[in-house]
């Protein structure tokens, strides 16, 4: 087994080593130079710190409080290695690389004790979800390596799939903007509508034939936190006719041009976190 490893890595790194080029590999695997966040910000728990950052200095500049004026606008102007934030403490590589290191060691841990195929694929998952939610100079695009992955196993239960579904959702409408020409609106809706419908119905067939040989009744208690998710769903036609319509119209001057993009990051960044705390709860808890 080690020997295989090893010519994998050889096969993999072997042409950048031999070009010279193995420091350009690491540097695109650990862009560290760069910025937190990405120009675009994904949808993770740093999207969400430094929208509460924007937030405070909303707060501050009313009750008149001093704040650092080269920070109020360097997260959103997407510069390399432009990180900086005028209230919160700052953020630095080595604080996400502990804080995902962490994570990833705690799901990895089960997995030791457990070692079975549900548990390695919930422990890919949860690993995948600690690099997105806490890495450092994080793609939108990376969420897909959680949405792979959790679909060989979103039919286990109904909080499975349910999960699946909201961070399907939520992963996907993330991506919305680097489509972002007019013309392109109705494609990326319409592909994005078939997806879900697809996906919804193809799943919960398969999760409804499952469900006939189980007699488990549904929490009640569980009843409004599903009415809450629901709501969030719906929020992202809101959220689609906002960005797409609203702001043009009311912002046709081009003023505040990134709120669409915030808009879009944070919303999306409560889904992902909320399917990531949902799925660890039924990871180690009801796994």
């Amino acid at each position: 087994m080690f020997e295989y490893v090893i010519s994998i890595f050889s096969l993999s790194f072997g042409p950048f080593l031999y070009m010279g080029q193995l420091g350009q590999v690491f540097s695109r695997l650990f862009p560290f130079k760069r910025g937190l966040c990405h120009a675009y910000w994904a949808p993770n728990f740093w999207a969400l710190y430094s929208f509460m950052d924007r937030i405070l200095i909303i707060v501050f500049r009313q009750l008149g409080w001093g704040l650092n004026d080269t920070a109020t606008s360097s997260v959103t102007r997407g510069l390399v290695g432009d990180v900086s934030f005028a209230v919160l403490p700052q953020i630095s590589a080595k604080t996400t690389f502990i804080i995902t290191v962490v994570f990833q060691m705690a799901s990895l841990a089960k997995l030791w004790r457990y070692p079975n195929f549900k548990n390695f694929i919930g422990s890919t998952i949860l690993c995948g979800y600690s690099s997105f939610l806490f890495g450092w100079h994080v793609h939108e695009k990376a969420v897909l390596l959680i949405m792979i992955p959790f679909g060989l196993i979103a039919t286990e239960s109904l909080e499975h799939f349910r999960t699946f579904i909201i961070l399907s959702i939520s992963g996907l409408f993330s991506l919305f903007p680097l489509l972002f020409k007019a013309t392109e609106t109705i494609i990326k809706i319409s592909i994005f509508v078939l997806w879900i419908v697809l996906t919804c119905l193809g799943l919960s067939r398969t999760f409804s034939t499952k469900s006939e040989s189980r007699t488990t009744p549904k929490p009640v208690k569980s009843t409004f936190v599903y009415l809450l998710e629901n709501v969030y769903i719906i929020g992202f036609v809101i959220l689609q006719f906002f960005t797409g319509v609203v702001h043009q119209i009311a912002f046709s001057d081009g003023k505040y041009q990134f709120l669409p993009l915030l808009a879009t990051s944070v919303y999306c960044a409560i889904g992902i976190v909320y399917s990531w705390v949902r799925f660890t709860v039924i990871y180690f808890f009801e796994g």
